[in-house]
């Protein structure tokens, strides 16, 4: 943050500056990988060539393309998003108990119970790979659902809004029935007058020379990733930095949570199991009275 004079992400209140802080850590990432790709490959400059095999030289446009699809085609059968975003929620479960964000914990363990046991296979694989959705089309323009829904609160405000003093149950109703509607008709009209829409993503710009910066001070001045590592090997500034993110996290209670809320979840889940069933038989036995009355 001082190398690039980053004030913005440089405070303890993270929520009211998160786009900042997030921008910082991911331009940090970005130059830690740099670095270290520098340094296996001896590189002095961010600007400088690595030696390529002659082989891969030589060889033609095909023969690069079979090498990479053979060689990435197992990630690529296994990199399913949905399979990602779920592992990226167990991941999180650990951090939101670490923290006790207890509401987000018990939300992120009653879905993984839901893919897991609760749920038919079906809807578990409904629910696995439904998490996102592409208004755009192509690859990678895919957002998650509650950025989506971000997006139509925000346009259902605006609409409400416009309403002014008319502003009645009955109008406000109204307007959100024509959400959809009215976001096809702005879109379509944007898209013949050859107007572009703001993408709504939430980002910060950056420039090249902070990220160059980065990659200069890790790699030349700190030579991260030239020092042999050691097993009492810490930050000076930061003698108790912690080791990860969930160094804190007592596991013994985390066990304990996890089978306590597991009963609670199954409990209920055959109170609704049972209510299902006694809705439908009694719907069963209302239409097999109703028939035997017919004759």
């Amino acid at each position: 943050m001082n190398v690039t004079n980053n004030t913005n992400a440089k405070t303890k209140n993270v929520l009211d500056n998160f786009n900042y802080c997030k921008d910082f850590v991911k331009v940090e990432t970005e130059a830690f990988i740099v670095a270290a790709f520098m340094a296996h490959f001896k590189m002095e400059s961010y600007e400088g060539s690595i030696n390529i095999p002659t082989s891969v030289l030589n060889g033609t446009k095909e023969d690069r393309a079979m090498w990479l699809h053979q060689h990435v085609k197992e990630i690529f059968c296994q990199g399913r998003d949905g399979e990602r975003i779920i592992r990226c929620w167990k991941f999180l479960l650990l951090i939101f108990k670490c923290y006790n964000h207890n509401k987000y914990a018990l939300a992120t363990l009653q879905l993984l119970a839901n893919i897991n046991t609760m749920l038919t296979p079906r809807k578990a694989h409904s629910l696995i790979w439904n998490r996102t959705v592409n208004n755009k089309g192509g690859k990678g323009n895919n957002i998650s659902l509650d950025l989506r829904m971000e997006h139509i609160v925000h346009l259902h405000k605006e609409m409400l809004a416009n309403l002014g003093v008319n502003l009645t149950p009955e109008c406000a109703l109204r307007c959100s029935k024509a959400v959809k509607p009215v976001e096809d008709l702005l879109r379509t009209v944007d898209n013949e007058l050859l107007c572009r829409r703001p993408s709504g993503k939430h980002t910060v710009t950056r420039s090249q020379s902070d990220f160059e910066l980065i990659v200069n001070e890790l790699h030349n001045k700190g030579k991260v990733f030239q020092c042999t590592p050691a097993d009492n090997r810490q930050y000076g500034c930061f003698p108790k930095f912690k080791k990860t993110l969930v160094n804190d996290l007592n596991y013994n209670k985390l066990n304990n949570w996890i089978n306590h809320t597991q009963e609670t979840l199954v409990k209920q889940w055959k109170i609704d199991l049972w209510r299902k069933s006694s809705i439908y038989f009694t719907k069963f036995s209302n239409n097999q009275h109703k028939s035997i009355n017919m004759f």
